[in-house]
């Protein structure tokens, strides 16, 4: 996979107005990838950081002040950035 981001790239992200920038992954023709979920679009805050999400468990969350529910509850944090994301697996 190439991380170099083309100057289409650049001016496609600069009409989007900064709500939302295409996903360099998908430009790349790695359709669906799990950067932008196939959406293609990520905030431009993610795309600032290529995120490698690491579980972290309700200890290491209440530790580091981050809300986790517990059981069926899943927290992951990014290896380079830190930002947090959660999902409710319970269905």
């Amino acid at each position: 996979m190439s991380t170099h981001i083309s100057e289409e790239w650049m001016d496609q992200n600069r009409k989007a107005q900064g709500l939302t920038v295409l996903c360099p992954r998908c430009l790349n023709k790695e359709w669906a990838c799990s950067r932008c979920n196939g959406w293609g679009y990520l905030t431009p805050a993610d795309a600032a950081c290529d995120h490698k999400w690491k579980e972290i468990s309700q200890k290491e969350a209440r530790d580091a002040g981050i809300y986790h529910a517990g059981m069926c509850y899943h927290v992951y944090q990014c290896v380079h950035c830190g930002t947090t994301k959660s999902q409710d697996s319970s269905g």
